[in-house]
This record gives C-alpha cells, structure tokens and sequence, in this order.
C-alpha cells in the first residue's frame, strides 16, 4: 500500500525536500496550488473524462 503522504529528498543545490500527497480527483483544488498544477489536474480530468465516455463508463 501506497502511504498518503512522502517526501523526497534532491542533494542538487544544496538539497530540495519536496512533499507529495494524493489528491481527489473530483475533489477541489487544493489552496494555493500552483499554477502548473493546477492545468496538470484540469488536463487529467478532462483526460478521464474523456475516456470514460468512450468506454461507456457512467
């Protein structure tokens, strides 16, 4: 099993820890999300969509 949250460590510059976490997709956009994530999740969502359609799925 996947855990919700994690973090990874980069030793590049100095070293970078980023935090990651699963979102809902139909759940609201997260706050002050940035920009590049935020048409990340409306390309998925429109991906999803899409292929649902297709393959019948309600």
């Amino acid at each position: 099993m996947l855990p919700d949250r994690w973090n990874h460590r980069t030793a590049d510059d100095g070293g970078h820890t980023f935090e990651f976490y699963w979102h809902r997709m139909d759940g609201a956009q997260p706050e002050n999300c940035h920009p590049v994530f935020i048409a990340a999740l409306k390309f998925l969502r429109g991906r999803l969509a899409t292929s649902s359609s297709a393959a019948g799925v309600a």
